[in-house]
């Protein structure tokens, strides 16, 4: 059984210049999930909470809609 390289974190290859469509290219994920991925390992690099974490309440069940207002402007009659 062979080792596997394991993939550089993404907070690694940032500072090695790559920018995050090119981190995404190298760890074959969205360029969205690689921002996420370097925001979360530069986060707990110093000592930070998760920038997404999730919200851990849910949201109340037959609460009212938000009430949507029509703001006058200019051409609207």
């Amino acid at each position: 059984m062979g080792n596997r390289p394991q993939p550089l974190p993404a907070l690694t290859l940032f500072r090695n210049g790559h920018d995050t469509a090119a981190i995404a290219s190298i760890l074959k994920i969205s360029e969205a999930e690689a921002l996420k991925q370097l925001s979360r390992e530069r986060s707990a690099h110093l000592g930070l909470s998760n920038p997404y974490a999730t919200n851990s309440r849910p949201a109340v069940a037959g609460s009212a809609p938000r009430q949507v207002r029509r703001v006058a402007y200019a051409g609207r009659g």
